[in-house]
């Protein structure tokens, strides 16, 4: 009877643990499946031919109720459900008449490279992501899965716009970036297994541009960080430009863009007196901006005592040490042995760069349609992080001394 009376209890628990777990599943995450591009409006100039652009909604499948954004976060929801008007991407279409070279991308991001009528290379990166890859295979289809996919709202689908602008004023290479939209259905994207279309980030890839160049060195090439550790372990001669490394990742510092792996970066490289110097080109700007620390189980997952990498963009550097997590197999090799004294100066100059009137232009990069909500609150940040950006850099120093 024990036994009996063991097993029906264990049952009722299982049964209401299952169950809520499938509430859950079917209350918080029901938009998330199967949901296409939510078009709004098709603009075209001409009558009869296609759409010029399109209103639309980046992520529409993040709303959620009251309940869910109690405990899932209100993040950029808002920012994501908000449809704006967005040029369509052809690949056919005049003057560039694209070419699709290659489908690239990692384990969220759908990418392709492409080149224009003359030749020039450019890069096409969805704006939303789906994680389903980066998680191990036994989760890829459960609850696990969902909640991964509803956190993209965290991040901001127009960062990219804002960072290139404020890397501008801070004297950071930075390519051009817009935002498009590929129609669903594009047979062009068809053959790549892309239907659904969606927004995406159009930006030209780097050629050998003179600005680039100081006077009287001569440009060796763009290399991924693998091709340069390659160089560097085979000639002792070959360097980094520490200083300006520094620079990027003070600046990476100040937008909370915590993701900077070895992926996220390529090099410029240069014939220098005694081999080859190699400077930083960051790219991939997903996660700067983004917001991690409403609703209560991010908030938990994110703190010092869970997943510390995902930092959230605030008004206070609240865990620097948690947003080197992903940069430290270059930071140990690169800043180690630079001077306190250094980041602080570093620190101090990007300071004077990034003028109010620099973070102001750089806010109104979002789209119109999201501007009042979003322009506000990420000024008020970003002009809040510059200002104690010396003392922020302070702690990114003693992160690396022994």
């Amino acid at each position: 009877m024990a036994n009996k009376r063991f097993l029906r209890i264990l049952f009722n628990v299982l049964v209401i643990v299952f169950g809520g777990l499938a509430l859950w599943q079917f209350s918080f995450f029901r938009p998330y499946f199967g949901q296409p591009p939510a078009i709004t409006h098709r603009i075209s100039g001409n009558q009869t031919g296609p759409e010029d652009s399109v209103v639309a909604a980046p992520g529409l499948r993040y709303q959620r109720n009251a309940f869910a954004r109690f405990w899932l976060g209100d993040h950029n929801r808002q920012r994501w459900a908000t449809p704006v008007q967005v040029p369509v991407f052809r690949t056919g279409q005049p003057p560039h008449f694209f070419k699709i070279l290659k489908r690239g991308g990692g384990m969220q991001t759908i990418s392709f490279t492409l080149t224009d009528i003359n030749g020039t290379a450019y890069a096409l990166r969805s704006v939303d992501k789906n994680p389903v890859f980066a998680l191990p295979p036994f989760a890829r289809y459960t609850l696990v899965r969902s909640f991964v996919q509803d956190q993209i709202s965290a991040a901001d689908p127009y960062a990219f716009l804002v960072v290139a602008e404020l890397a501008r004023g801070a004297g950071i290479r930075q390519t051009q970036p817009q935002v498009v939209f590929v129609m669903p259905g594009d047979p062009a994207f068809q053959i790549f297994g892309i239907h659904k279309g969606g927004f995406f980030n159009l930006s030209q890839k780097y050629v050998e541009p003179s600005s680039l160049k100081q006077p009287n060195e001569k440009f060796t090439g763009f290399y991924t960080t693998l091709e340069m550790f390659h160089i560097l372990d085979r000639d002792p001669a070959a360097s980094v430009e520490s200083a300006y490394y520094l620079k990027c990742r003070l600046f990476d510092l100040l937008i909370s863009d915590w993701d900077r792996h070895a992926g996220q970066w390529d090099w410029l490289g240069f014939s220098g007196p005694k081999g080859t110097v190699f400077r930083p080109l960051p790219k991939d700007r997903d996660q700067a901006l983004g917001y991690y620390e409403d609703g209560i189980i991010p908030a938990l997952l994110t703190s010092k005592i869970g997943i510390r990498k995902f930092t959230s963009f605030t008004e206070e550097y609240n865990d620097v040490e948690g947003f080197t997590h992903n940069g430290r197999q270059l930071d140990e090799r690169f800043l180690k042995h630079l001077k306190r004294e250094q980041f602080i100066k570093t620190a101090k100059d990007l300071q004077l760069a990034l003028t109010d009137m620099v973070l102001k232009n750089a806010v109104k990069q979002y789209p119109r349609e999201v501007y009042p909500e979003a322009a506000p609150s990420i000024y008020r940040k970003l002009k809040a992080r510059r200002d104690k950006l010396p003392e922020a850099a302070l702690e990114f120093y003693k992160v690396y001394q022994d």
